[in-house]
């Protein structure tokens, strides 16, 4: 007897959505500054920081996992964190402007029965609104920068 497990979504195609990808030695630049052990609430995080240049230039990202017993649930999210370095042309005055981004996974069960499907979701999910946001060169324009708030999403979803 064979069993075939799939995937419910509709036909893939290819997305002109931009990765950004951080050269690989760079990774050594990232400390462990912070981090929790699961307690009773069976959550997890840990902060890991990018400190190479400028004491204020720096990167927090910080994993999260959280299961919940009594509804056999997990949640993961994976937030980044970072200043925005501004500098006036005429007074050459210097102002940082935190940023924060989120992506969270939820799935049943304690363990995660198939990274394969939740990578495959988070790809449809940031597909869904990503492909909207980029321009035709690959550069957001002003236009559709502007757009990206809660309104995109309910442009998108009717």
């Amino acid at each position: 007897m064979t069993q075939t497990v799939t995937f419910q979504v509709p036909t893939l195609e290819k997305y002109d959505v931009k990765l950004y990808r951080i050269p690989l030695a760079d990774w050594a630049n990232f400390a462990e500054i912070a981090k929790t052990t699961p307690d009773a609430a069976n959550s997890a995080s840990t902060v890991f920081r990018y400190g190479a240049g400028e004491q204020r230039d720096i990167l927090d990202v910080s994993p999260r996992r959280t299961y919940d017993p009594k509804a056999d649930w997990t949640s993961n999210s994976l937030r980044v964190r970072g200043l925005v370095k501004c500098v006036d042309s005429v007074s050459g005055e210097i102002t940082y402007t935190p940023v924060e981004g989120v992506v969270a996974w939820n799935y049943g069960g304690q363990y995660n029965p198939s990274p394969e499907y939740v990578l495959e979701a988070i790809q449809i999910a940031a597909s869904l609104v990503f492909q909207e946001l980029v321009g035709s060169n690959d550069v957001p324009t002003a236009k559709v920068v502007d757009q990206l708030d809660h309104f995109i999403t309910r442009k998108i979803f009717g």
